[in-house]
């Protein structure tokens, strides 16, 4: 049987605490003199304030509208730390999510997701030449009035070609 001595060194929080403050307060001490001697003075590691947020959204949105190619395309969003690339990488979430929820909205405002077929009211003459042309033979698939157009079920022994 093999055994290893060890302390049993018990921690106190508050001292625990004290200590990584000091040594955060040191590495970020540390830091600004790194960035001092490579040139990069004013750039800031704390908590970005809601201005700056402000800022990095606008330009994250003229960095979306901006025509592809444009040149100054590249300089429109200025990054200097891990956490404006971390906000700028939120702000673009939250504009893809913004443009989704358009889409959604537009296409709920032409679809009608009620139980005309699928189509608003104002397009029913359209639905209803769709239905009156599969009656005709002239298209595949029946019109079903609760869920607008079926092609029908596959048998369950059908598996797609590979």
């Amino acid at each position: 049987v093999q055994n290893t001595a060890e302390s049993n060194v018990q921690a106190n929080a508050t001292l625990l605490l004290k200590r990584y403050e000091r040594q955060i307060r040191e590495l970020k001490q540390e830091l600004m003199m790194h960035d001092a001697l490579a040139n990069r003075s004013g750039v800031s590691y704390e908590e970005l304030s809601p201005e700056e947020c402000h800022l990095i959204s606008q330009q994250c949105a003229r960095f979306v509208d901006a025509a592809p190619g444009e040149e100054e395309e590249a300089a429109l969003v200025k990054v200097e730390s891990v956490r404006q690339v971390q906000e700028v990488f939120r702000q673009f979430k939250i504009l893809v999510r913004n443009a989704e929820s358009r889409a959604e909205e537009k296409l709920r405002s032409v679809f009608d997701l009620g139980s005309n077929g699928g189509r608003k009211a104002s397009l029913g003459s359209s639905a209803a030449g769709l239905s009156g042309n599969l009656a005709d033979g002239g298209a595949v698939g029946d019109v079903d009035a609760e869920y607008g157009f079926a092609l029908g079920e596959a048998p369950r022994d059908a598996k797609p070609a590979s």
